[in-house]
């Protein structure tokens, strides 16, 4: 069984993500309730930093996903943990997604298509990708 982790560069995703759509935020909103900008901007400050020190770090420390012979084993959660097994047999196919800015990290995500359900797991390495779904061709 071969365990695949998030690089720290995952980290450093979602920080530029949370930052730039809280600072699209409190822009749209000071047009709508500019006298109270101040706690708007006081408010989003707070949010940014509980997500981006506090929240992110500890999540990508609890997430793995575990490639074995018959299955992708998926884990995860800060406060509650979850354990998401998705068999090769029931797979239907694995999508690679990279947005801008995960691809100047050299991270994607993986959308794990399963039988009425997906699962969008979190940005890793491109060559990790690449291995989890030779796996999953294997199978099909």
């Amino acid at each position: 069984m071969k365990t695949y982790l998030p690089p720290k560069s995952t980290l450093i995703v979602w920080q530029i993500r949370v930052t730039v759509l809280l600072a699209l935020l409190v822009a749209v909103l000071y047009w709508f309730i500019a006298d109270y900008f101040l706690v708007l901007f006081c408010v989003s400050l707070v949010l940014a930093v509980v997500f981006n020190l506090i929240y992110f770090p500890a999540f990508l420390r609890c997430y793995s996903i575990s490639v074995n012979q018959n299955a992708i084993i998926i884990k995860s959660g800060v406060f509650i943990k979850h354990e998401r097994i998705l068999p090769f047999p029931r797979m239907i196919y694995a999508e690679k997604q990279q947005t801008l800015v995960a691809k100047a990290f050299s991270v994607s995500a993986l959308v794990l298509r399963v039988a009425r359900a997906a699962t969008l797991t979190v940005e890793l390495k491109d060559n990790d990708i690449a291995e989890i779904m030779k796996a999953v061709a294997k199978w099909q």
